[in-house]
């Protein structure tokens, strides 16, 4: 299996109906992408799924978006203040900047957060299946694994 993100990435399956194990998932992803602080790891994973979401949303869609999910995520680290909307660009900077002044756990625990709350926030908005098509789309077909294909019984 080839994995599109990074040479030293790990390829999960996503799954959509099991918000924990998303959660899980998610985290076990960042941990895998070769950058070395789960900020950067972070951004890593946004910028392609800001092409894909602003594709069906629009770009200002996706700032909201990710305005929403930062302050939600904020409401559980209160390090991570929602300032006002400066653009997607100076948004992901400011992320990668705050994370990178705290503890790689205290890190890794915003980013899986931040991450699967815009996952399941888009979600809750296009549905669990076009979702999947976006993070297949933005990731790569073999991040996900077998996620949204029939399964045998």
């Amino acid at each position: 299996m080839q994995c599109p993100i990074g040479s030293n990435s790990l390829c999960i399956q996503i799954d959509m109906e099991n918000p924990g194990a998303r959660r899980q998932q998610i985290k076990d992803l960042l941990s895998s992408l070769p950058a070395g602080e789960p900020g950067s790891a972070l951004v890593t994973l946004l910028r392609p799924l800001r092409l894909q979401v602003a594709s069906l949303v629009s770009e200002d869609g996706f700032n909201f978006l990710l305005e929403r999910t930062v302050f939600l995520t904020g409401q559980s680290f209160q390090w991570i203040n929602a300032e006002p909307a400066a653009g997607a660009e100076r948004e992901l900077d400011t992320l990668r900047a705050k994370l990178a002044t705290r503890t790689h756990e205290d890190a890794l625990a915003a980013s899986t957060f931040l991450l699967s709350s815009f996952v399941d926030l888009v979600a809750s908005l296009i549905g669990d299946s076009l979702t999947d098509g976006i993070l297949r789309a933005a990731w790569g077909g073999d991040a996900l694994g077998t996620l949204g294909e029939d399964k045998q019984t």
